[in-house]
């Protein structure tokens, strides 16, 4: 969470005991604070859900907790700009269909009930896609179920984000290691219509921990912020000890000085110090990129390259589910 700047983090079938959250608190409480919802009967052994806050990031006083649903639906009020609640519900679904249609038809009473409060988004493993084109064999799932839930989240006025912003790309979120490797997007982050607007790069890639599941990232702003960019490029620090690129730079700031020194009385607008500078600049930052490409972990480097093969495995829908799904056994 802290390389990343993860503020908000949802967690599934978490078996988390108030004792172990403790424990985990007592090493990591000064940079996060941990909500959670455990199964009643179980709660080391089945289901959990877990919202975790970057206290570097986000407020994590005065957050508001509801144990919906013990186990399966956790809502969480955070406070957030200008005395107003960001709002967000944590799901872990059952994997069984009527067990699930229940959790949804449930969900749906206890907000018209309890007139609980607007919310920004919810996100988890809904065990359960609305697409047959989430699905690899290719599939629709129960339909009683799929409109329990599609009941809720048009009463919530959710929508899918990675879809909206990727209408027609094909990726899972988690393969069925057993069997013909199917492939399945049950984990998903859905954003209210008013929300929508202030959300970009929506990510699905694997998290940096063993899991069988790969993660959803977005980046949400609130409507007041003013824009930020990407920022400059910055040299990675490795390249310090790299003695090819500190020679290629002191080959420029050599040629700099010497170019500078030779001005005397020829300064000009179009030659001067500054503009040599600026020049130098620009090639010693080339350079640099050069060599920080190169420098890539061998490694890293193959994961990518393998990503971006079965990236354009996914896509390709001139070759059938089940060659598909063999390429990605291997």
């Amino acid at each position: 969470m802290r390389e990343q700047k993860i503020s908000l983090l949802m967690l599934q079938e978490t078996h988390l005991s108030r004792e172990y959250a403790n424990e985990i608190l007592q090493m990591y409480g000064k940079s996060m604070e941990i909500f959670f919802s455990a199964d009643k009967y179980n709660p080391t052994g089945k289901a959990g859900v877990a919202v975790i806050l970057n206290k570097n990031l986000i407020q994590t006083e005065g957050v508001v907790t509801t144990d919906l649903i013990p186990g399966r639906a956790l809502l969480v009020q955070i406070p957030w700009h200008g005395g107003t609640y960001f709002n967000w519900l944590a799901i872990y679904a059952p994997n069984d269909d009527s067990e699930s249609k229940l959790m949804w038809d449930k969900l749906t009473t206890e907000w018209e009930k309890h007139h609980l409060p607007h919310i920004d988004g919810m996100s988890g493993d809904f065990n359960l896609v609305e697409d047959a084109l989430d699905r690899l064999p290719t599939h629709e799932d129960h339909r009683a179920t799929v409109e329990a839930f599609t009941n809720f989240r048009r009463k919530m006025n959710l929508r899918d984000g990675w879809r909206n912003a990727n209408p027609d790309t094909k990726d899972f979120t988690f393969t069925q290691m057993a069997g013909n490797f199917s492939r399945s997007r049950i984990d998903r982050i859905y954003v209210s219509a008013h929300r929508m607007n202030n959300c970009e790069r929506w990510i699905i890639k694997d998290p940096p921990l063993s899991t069988n599941h790969r993660a959803i990232y977005v980046q949400m702003i609130h409507p007041s912020e003013p824009y930020v960019g990407k920022g400059r490029w910055t040299m990675p620090l490795h390249l310090l000890k790299n003695g090819k690129a500190i020679k290629e730079i002191e080959a420029v700031v050599k040629e700099m000085a010497s170019d500078i020194q030779d001005l005397d009385e020829r300064w000009t607008e179009d030659t001067n110090s500054q503009i040599i500078y600026a020049e130098g600049k620009k090639r010693m930052i080339q350079i640099l990129q050069r060599y920080a490409k190169c420098s890539i972990p061998v490694k890293k480097a193959k994961m990518e390259q393998l990503q971006a093969e079965l990236d354009a495995i996914l896509q390709d829908d001139k070759t059938d589910e089940d060659s598909r799904l063999l390429k990605f056994s291997k």
